[in-house]
């Protein structure tokens, strides 16, 4: 229970102290910072791992949907042509504001003249890491009977 305690000044000006304090301390509010900032540096790290992915699975897409494209007209090139470019070729591409580097090497499968081996690979660097979708095929050459 609170007592009120009344004092009067020299002044005259009445001064009321209570004898049990209201509010809270130094410490309790030191405690209840410490908790809101451990919550929100959670909440942060969630939140940058979560676009850290979210980037490298939208890079992950692009390259994938670039190497579909190359890899189709890889495919149209051995199968329609007299002779097969085989070996290895590399280069590069932009997209979202990235750089992407490619490989795809070319060549015969272990059984037979008409089957080929396609192994490409699309890198790229997320922060300090290096990255890489790699797709590997064997495409076989039908001929077509007339």
């Amino acid at each position: 229970m609170a007592k009120k305690v009344r004092m009067m000044s020299k002044t005259g000006i009445k001064i009321c102290h209570l004898s049990s304090e209201r509010g809270f301390t130094l410490i309790e509010v030191m405690f209840a910072v410490s908790i809101l900032t451990l919550s929100t540096m959670v909440i942060q790290e969630g939140f940058l791992r979560s676009a850290t992915l979210f980037g490298r699975y939208a890079n992950t897409l692009i390259a994938n949907a670039w190497m579909e494209q190359k890899l189709w007209e890889v495919k149209e090139g051995l199968v329609y042509a007299p002779v097969p470019d085989l070996g290895g070729q590399s280069g590069s591409f932009q997209g979202s504001k990235r750089s992407f580097e490619w490989s795809l090497d070319t060549g015969y499968a272990r059984q037979g003249r008409d089957l080929y081996t396609l192994n490409f690979t699309v890198s790229w660097h997320e922060g300090n890491r290096l990255v890489s979708a790699t797709r590997s095929i064997v495409l076989a050459k039908c001929s077509l009977l007339t």
